[in-house]
């Protein structure tokens, strides 16, 4: 079943068990980076479940209603627009529900989207659901980092744990949607193992902003940091001060430059920009090791300051000087 997802068979199988047994957990956690699939498999194990035939897309009236996106057996909660936690209301909102049978079958599924987005409260407010659930329920949590999840609340779950998929797994995969033979390989290095990223990153003209980072990382040490820091600062946040994932995506392709010139440098060669190692080799001849390790340090910092309120602006300025500084270092 779901041979449309890629990776992480272990978990199908579970799932596939999971339908045809009557002694099963009730709540189930998705985890792993994004871009992996786990909400597609939890979409469609939902549909399965909820399927007359226990099959999903067949012609049943469960399935016409799920994909009619109207099921009245099934749930999906998440971030609402402009806000950045699940909020306990919209936990208290699906707890009342409890009182309320299953309308078209024996199952109702209930399916939090972006769970370690909850915020403490709502947390809480889960627990208690999951420590008396109603018996015709399954609840399924999806996250991208376990760690923001109560203790309490992992262990009452079933935990699934998303690997990277293989990088010639999303090279194929990669063609099916975009026939660029010239650059799948490419994109799926760069994905880590995920193809929504390497479907983000085509999206997104990736290839040609790293080939700006690059330019921009031959240029270092420069003459006049301070005026170069100002007018690529002064660029990015034209381009991103309203697409904060871009940015983001931009200093990810700029940590992996400098993660793989350093990876030169220490004489390992599994690189994720593999088809730039002569240009990347040449940053590494020019620069210390202590220098690479500085530079990268200072994409971790700004990464972690954009997490709260620092501007792009301000960011790009601050990284690009320390970079300077870095890569001064022979």
């Amino acid at each position: 079943m779901w041979e449309n997802i890629l990776g992480n068979q272990q978990h199908k199988k579970f799932l596939e068990r999971y339908l045809t047994s009557d002694n099963h957990p009730h709540a189930l956690l998705f985890v792993g980076s994004s871009g992996l699939g786990k909400q597609l498999l939890a979409m469609e194990f939902a549909q399965s479940l909820l399927c007359h035939n226990l099959k999903g897309h067949d012609n049943c009236q469960s399935c016409k209603q799920f994909n009619a996106v109207a099921h009245p057996d099934f749930v999906k909660i998440g971030l609402l627009e402009d806000k950045k936690q699940i909020l306990i209301d919209q936990i208290r909102e699906l707890i009342a529900g409890g009182a309320f049978a299953p309308t078209l079958g024996k199952n109702k599924v209930i399916l939090i989207d972006d769970a370690d987005l909850m915020g403490i409260p709502a947390q809480n407010a889960i627990l208690k659901l999951l420590e008396e659930p109603p018996l015709s329920w399954t609840i399924i949590l999806v996250a991208n980092q376990e760690e923001k999840l109560l203790p309490t609340i992992l262990s009452r779950v079933v935990t699934l744990r998303f690997k990277p998929i293989a990088k010639e797994d999303i090279a194929t995969a990669f063609l099916k949607e975009i026939k660029d033979e010239e650059h799948a390989e490419i994109y799926a290095r760069l994905a880590d193992g995920s193809i929504g990223a390497a479907l983000n990153l085509f999206e997104n003209d990736a290839l040609d902003i790293r080939k700006e980072l690059l330019d921009l990382l031959m240029l270092f040490p420069t003459r006049f940091p301070l005026n170069l820091a100002y007018v690529t600062s002064l660029d990015l946040y034209e381009r991103y001060k309203k697409d904060r994932n871009g940015f983001f995506m931009w200093l990810t392709l700029l940590q992996n430059l400098l993660r793989d010139a350093l990876m030169l440098k220490m004489g390992n060669k599994d690189l994720f920009n593999e088809d730039l190692q002569f240009e990347l080799g040449r940053i590494a001849a020019n620069t210390s090791q202590q220098g690479l390790e500085n530079a990268l340090m200072a994409t971790e910092r700004v990464s972690q300051d954009l997490a709260g309120n620092l501007g792009i602006k301000r960011a790009v300025e601050e990284l690009l000087l320390d970079i300077d500084t870095s890569l001064k270092r022979r």
